[in-house]
């Protein structure tokens, strides 16, 4: 509300057709052309007397203006998924059992994958004696030991595949002599 002098004007909001809202205030008269008060005295009650029209004329223009749609978002294309690889390509040559000596086998096994996603493995074909023993996997990259005491000598298949979180795979053959 705007108060000019004792008389109180309403303050009126237009909304445009755009969706502005705008202030839309009536005409003010000139200080000067508002009667003054009267003097108060016991017996009445002063009463001002406004020379302000309260009620502002307002045409309202009916245009309408195409309405435009944002665009979305435009989202990046995802690259596509690049399988995992297995790091190990040889395996350590291991020695069968003579008589009462028997000698202790380790090999690790790793793979990465060149997008960080999450790597599992898998191993088959281990030969009697050894065995699959701890498998780590991880975000970018998985390992697994193979440990043991071979029994037999021999050439053996292993073979090895890796997996990623999103649908990746590798498979290969490693070749495990013992001798």
């Amino acid at each position: 509300m705007i108060v000019a002098g004792a008389v109180v004007l309403p303050f009126l909001m237009v909304t445009n057709v755009v969706g502005a809202t705008l202030p839309l205030t009536p005409p003010l008269t000139p200080p000067e052309t508002i009667s003054p008060e009267p003097s108060l005295s016991p017996s009445s009650t002063p009463t001002p007397t406004p020379s302000v029209n309260p009620s502002p004329s307002v045409s309202p223009s009916p245009s309408v203006s195409p309405s435009v749609s944002p665009s979305p978002t435009p989202r990046p294309t995802p690259k596509p998924n690049q399988n995992p690889r297995i790091i190990t390509k040889n395996l350590p040559v291991g020695f069968a059992r003579k008589g009462i000596f028997r000698f202790p086998y380790f090999a690790a096994i790793l793979a990465n994958d060149p997008d960080r996603d999450w790597v599992s493995l898998s191993v088959r074909g281990l030969p009697q004696g050894l065995s699959l023993g701890n498998c780590t996997s991880q975000k970018g990259w998985a390992s697994c030991q193979i440990w043991g005491f071979p029994t037999k000598a021999g050439k053996y298949p292993i073979f090895v595949q890796a997996f990623d979180s999103r649908g990746g795979r590798t498979a290969t053959t490693l070749w495990l002599t013992i001798k």
